[in-house]
């Protein structure tokens, strides 16, 4: 029993030490496909979280609403867990987050809903190879085959916007 104890212990203190934060939230509005406003069931703190290691259309991109929508059926009014515990340089949380034990950011990724960001998660294989087989199956965004990737789209914008070609 002392054992145990000692090793639940090691486990808590290594779950502390890497920083490594895990709480229950209830979502409360959908930004996009890959951006939710989320409160959390303790604190009622009101909480941004951008989804780690995928890039979904934004809403003035070609399947933009539908990534939004698809996102908001699996997570809006429902209690979420969110890990994360760093922070993007517009204040949001990054984070995986979790529906009854399913982790979201793989299932947009999974569905053709979303892009796996590999500029951000490089060593991520799984969902590299999701996004392949989402592609493959011409699911989601994937169904156009000249879809272009959030990144992109936004660097083109911001071109357009300030004159440049």
């Amino acid at each position: 029993k002392k054992v145990l104890k000692i090793i639940i212990l090691i486990l808590f203190v290594f779950q502390i030490s890497c920083g490594v934060v895990s709480e229950e939230y209830t979502v409360k509005y959908v930004s996009d496909g890959d951006t939710i406003t989320v409160i959390n069931n303790k604190t009622n703190k009101k909480v941004k979280v951008r989804l780690f290691g995928i890039d979904a259309p934004e809403a003035t991109q070609k399947y933009g609403l539908e990534s939004k929508e698809y996102l908001m059926s699996l997570t809006k009014n429902k209690s979420i867990i969110v890990k994360g515990n760093t922070y993007d340089k517009y204040g949001r949380l990054l984070g995986t987050i979790y529906v009854d034990g399913i982790n979201i950011n793989e299932t947009m990724v999974q569905t053709g809903n979303a892009w796996w960001y590999e500029k951000f998660d490089p060593k991520n294989t799984k969902v590299r190879d999701m996004q392949i087989k989402a592609k493959e199956s011409k699911l989601g965004l994937w169904k156009n085959v000249n879809a272009i990737a959030p990144e992109e789209y936004r660097k083109n914008q911001k071109n357009n916007n300030y004159g440049f070609n």
